[in-house]
Parts: structure tokens; sequence; C-alpha cells
């Protein structure tokens, strides 16, 4: 199992976003708070996402719908006490407490941008993979975070704050946009 405390990249966004003080809505700064004390650490799932430019429509969206369905198999699991070996119990209680999606994607802004920026509902966010302004759209937050190092590819990222329950609407969007 994969956790926050696993990860210096995720790490380094939670600290980020709890760095920024007002700059950061405090929903938000809360979300990455409880992170931070683990009340959190089943409510969030990061979903980093990045493709193959190439790749075909076709998987491009059957990548993001078998994820969907991977979630609602795990939500119609029983939820007993033991491990057996093709149901991981503590996987699926972590999906049954899942709140947000956080949603970490490459992009970029027509506008210079110096480190972090709120840039829900703006219209001059690009994003390397078409799929991700499906959840752009259902986002409730989102915010463009400027790396300082350029070495690191992409040099900005959007992270986006996607309540599970528009889970289902952004795979649908995609779905539409590739069918």
């Amino acid at each position: 199992m994969y956790f926050l405390q696993d990860s210096e990249f995720l790490q380094n966004i939670q600290q980020h976003f709890i760095s920024k003080g007002d700059e950061i809505p405090g929903n938000v700064r809360k979300i990455f708070q409880r992170l931070q004390n683990d009340q959190g650490k089943c409510e969030i799932g990061f979903l980093i996402h990045g493709r193959f430019s190439n790749a075909p429509l076709e998987l491009v969206s059957q990548v993001h719908n078998n994820l969907l369905l991977d979630y609602e198999w795990s939500l119609n699991q029983k939820l007993g006490k033991t491990r057996t070996d093709d149901v991981d119990v503590e996987m699926i209680q972590m999906f049954h407490q899942l709140k947000y999606l956080v949603v970490i994607t490459p992009a970029s802004c027509e506008t210079e941008i110096s480190s972090t920026v709120n840039v829900r509902g703006r219209s001059d966010i690009f994003f390397d993979n078409f799929e991700d302004e499906c959840y752009f759209g259902h986002a409730t937050d989102a915010f463009l975070v400027k790396f300082g190092n350029t070495f690191f590819k992409p040099a900005s990222c959007c992270v986006m704050i996607v309540p599970v329950e528009n889970f289902k609407k952004c795979v649908a969007d995609v779905m539409k946009l590739t069918n």
C-alpha cells in the first residue's frame, strides 16, 4: 500500500499548500492539514496524471473508465476484517472513506505566474492532456503551481480538488470526448 509518507513529491505538494497561508482558501488548506495530522489520510486520493502524448484515444478513455470501475467495485465489496487472496480489506476501507481526489497534472498558463495561483474557472490554462480539462471542469478548486527548478519537467502543474462524487462525471466527459 502506498501512503503520503512514502512520496517526497506528495509531501512537498502538501507542505507547499499548507505554507501558503491566506493565498490558499481555508477549505483547501484544511484538506492538506488533515493529511499532515493523519486524520484525512483515507479521505484523499491522489491521481497523478500523465501519459504518452500519442496514446490512442480508445486507450485514454479506458484508462479513466477502468479506474472508475475499480473504485466502484471496491465500494460494492463487503467490509470484512480479514484479508483474502483476492481482496485487500485495508485498501477497500480506504476507498469507502474517500471524499476528494487531488488531481496533479502537467499544465501551463498563458500569463506568467510566480509561484501558486488559484486558476479555478480561468480559460487560459493549458493542459498537456486534453482529458485533464474534464477534471478541471468538475473541480471545486484548482491551482497552478510553478516549480522553482526548471530541470524538473513540467515546470508547472495544476493541482485540482475534485469531490469524489464528481469522479463519475469526469470520466463520463472523457468518454464523450473520445467516442
